[in-house]
């Protein structure tokens, strides 16, 4: 996190679109290693907007009630 913070501050030195996902975590990854669980058979959704939402209730949310 901090490593993170510290790109941040950098990029937003100079712009305000940098965000935490390709921005400061990938750039992070160059500095320390970043250990991450896959777990293979997850199912979820970011939903950000209403496209995610409509994916997420159409597609996402079914196959969870599918699995209960």
């Amino acid at each position: 996190f901090d490593c993170m913070i510290s790109h941040a501050e950098e990029k937003f030195e100079h712009t305000l679109f940098y965000d935490y996902e390709t921005g400061a975590l990938v750039d992070s990854s160059k500095d320390i290693d970043i250990d991450c669980l896959l777990v293979e058979d997850l199912i979820w959704a970011e939903i950000d907007d209403p496209d995610h939402l409509k994916r997420a209730i159409n597609l996402i949310y079914p196959m969870i009630k599918s699995n209960e």
